[in-house]
């Protein structure tokens, strides 16, 4: 086994540590994955482990010197573990775990081998189910920009909160609609392409906004097709399962579309892979 190969498997090991030791709040984040807003929380784990692998090089020969701060941060998200657990906040007792892994590594491995590691670790974040607070928020702005849609078309749409009657037809913005599983996707691969296509902070910082923008409109974009093709075709056609198809292709068309606006305005010209013994 290859220096590389041992601190590849060192860095998971030491991962891994905070997450059998508290695999009771790993256990409630993977429930949630179920749930169609969380799937994305499934690839995150293995995206992290191929970036681990990926970097390989770049920590390979770091001298593993250990750090107080990570002791420190340690000890506190411990403190802040316990607090959570015993008062039943989840999400806070989720997002402890979490950073527990990054400050144990850090803790043992020190700032040079951590320097290399952090997003990785940090990527983990986004496996933590959050956002339910934004659903109304969310189907409100899906309504707006649908019913906005269909009146620049003439088409007679009458709002009542998330309810939209139309000529043919009535359709209700329920919780399922409000694209909050589109928009966690989008950030966390939004993120990820920011981090990988980008080196200046500016750069970043304006790509993820734009991913969020960009994925709230396409989520109204496509409740104002579903809405218009209803109630057009009599309602026969995206009334069914097949509009949550639909939906899914729109996404996936879109991120694309976000992926090719970060390769053209890219400050490292491509993706660098280190080279790894």
């Amino acid at each position: 086994m290859t220096l590389n190969h041992r601190n590849v498997v060192l860095v998971i090991v030491l991962a891994a540590v905070p997450i059998a030791i508290y695999w009771s709040t790993v256990a409630t984040m993977v429930d949630l994955w179920s749930m169609d807003s969380y799937r994305h929380g499934y690839l995150i784990p293995l995206i992290s482990l191929l970036l681990i692998w990926r970097d390989r090089a770049e920590y390979a020969f770091a001298k593993f010197k250990g750090s107080w701060l990570g002791v420190g941060a340690l000890v506190a998200l411990v403190g802040v573990w316990v607090v959570a657990e015993a008062t039943s906040v989840q999400l806070i007792e989720q997002v402890s775990m979490v950073l527990m892994v990054s400050a144990f590594t850090l803790a043992v491995l020190g700032w040079d081998a951590y320097r290399q590691l952090w997003f990785p670790l940090a990527f983990l974040l986004f496996a933590v189910p959050v956002g339910a607070s934004m659903i109304p928020p969310l189907m409100d702005s899906t309504a707006t920009i649908a019913v906005a849609a269909l009146q620049m078309l003439n088409v007679p749409a009458l709002r009542e909160g998330t309810l939209v009657s139309l000529p043919r037809g009535s359709f209700e913005v329920v919780e399922a609609c409000s694209g909050l599983n589109y928009l966690n996707a989008g950030i966390a691969l939004g993120v990820l392409v920011a981090h990988l296509m980008f080196r200046k902070l500016w750069k970043q910082v304006l790509y993820v906004g734009g991913v969020v923008a960009a994925f709230i409109l396409i989520n109204g974009i496509r409740a104002f097709i579903v809405m218009y093709v209803g109630t057009t075709s009599d309602m026969q056609f995206l009334v069914g399962k097949d509009h949550v198809f639909f939906g899914w292709v729109l996404f996936l068309l879109a991120m694309a579309l976000m992926y090719w606006v970060a390769e053209r305005y890219s400050d490292v010209g491509k993706l660098e892979r280190p080279r790894a013994s």
